[in-house]
């Protein structure tokens, strides 16, 4: 399945982006307004599509919809939402998908998608896909427009299938992903109605992704961080890196630092810096001398003093 993407790119880079993979899609994007960036899209978010403008025509735009499919029929908010829509209901009989897989099959825009592995003991370890080569991440979708409370309302869902090879490890089921620059999108996005064509569209992807566990902070969809992206063993390094006690610089030992006896400090005016240099014995000998004087000078004060009191 399906439940969690990546699509944080600001609306200008996104646009960018889908034009680089030879989607021709127009400068108009409705309800552009909407869409808000996030590392961490969940259900009922408002999220970007490509669509085709009008019936009949070849011309693609971007529109905003909120994920969680109503059918065109519907007069009031159904019960269930669905944000998925199995490739072998589409092909095994009536269902409420009817209508939008004959007119109106999008193609949902992300970076990438989560999703968890469950272990023994039921505890649940969130891991991110991506394509290896760092482009869009392109799902076949399907949308719909409805009316309900006087609104106009575009809501879509993202078609998963049986899980590929490399992804099985992860869970049994992938969404459908759509090959950047393929015919694939354009079949996909033409106004043919529902053939084989657009079945065999539906396979498990085999090309080139990357996936890895990620934080467990993604698991709530009020959280939003360029962490949930990266993997859970470069997070805690960076963490632990940053953490990480620095070392001390390689002790030097200079003249400006140390104190030594028979050495004295002066200015060196070159380098602004104190530099320590040697005492002369004649210097020794001269403050010795100064002292000693200084010390006759008093003990005859001291000797003055007493004579004159008597």
């Amino acid at each position: 399945m399906c439940g969690r993407f990546a699509c944080s790119l600001c609306p200008e880079a996104l646009r960018n982006k889908v034009k680089e993979s030879n989607v021709a899609i127009s400068n108009e994007w409705v309800n552009e307004d909407k869409f808000f960036p996030s590392f961490n899209v969940g259900p009922r978010k408002f999220i970007p599509v490509v669509r085709r403008t009008t019936e009949g025509s070849k011309e693609l735009v971007m529109q905003t919809m909120q994920w969680g499919f109503i059918p065109s029929w519907a007069k009031q908010y159904p019960e269930r939402q669905p944000i998925n829509a199995r490739s072998d209901t589409l092909t095994d009989g009536p269902s409420m998908f009817d209508h939008a897989k004959n007119k109106n099959r999008c193609v949902v825009v992300s970076e990438g998608f989560y999703e968890w592995k469950q272990l023994q003991g039921g505890k649940k370890i969130p891991h991110y896909t991506k394509r290896k080569d760092g482009k869009l991440m392109l799902f076949a979708g399907l949308y719909d427009v409805s009316h309900i409370d006087g609104q106009k309302l575009y809501t879509c869902t993202i078609i998963t299938t049986a899980a590929s090879s490399f992804f099985e490890f992860l869970h049994n089921r992938m969404p459908v992903i759509l090959e950047n620059s393929s015919s694939d999108v354009d079949t996909w996005l033409s106004d043919e109605p529902w053939n084989k064509k657009h079945v065999e569209i539906m396979h498990p992807f085999e090309g080139k992704l990357d996936c890895y566990q990620v934080t467990d902070a993604v698991g709530s969809t009020k959280n939003n961080s360029p962490d949930f992206v990266v993997p859970v063993d470069q997070l805690k390094g960076s963490i632990s890196n940053f953490f990480k006690k620095q070392k001390e610089p390689p002790a030097t030992t200079t003249a400006t630092t140390t104190t030594t006896k028979g050495l004295k400090r002066e200015h060196d005016e070159d380098n602004e810096k104190s530099v320590m240099k040697p005492i002369k014995k004649e210097m020794i000998h001269n403050i010795d001398k100064k002292m000693n004087s200084h010390d006759n000078v008093k003990k005859k004060q001291k000797i003055t003093s007493f004579f004159n009191k008597k």
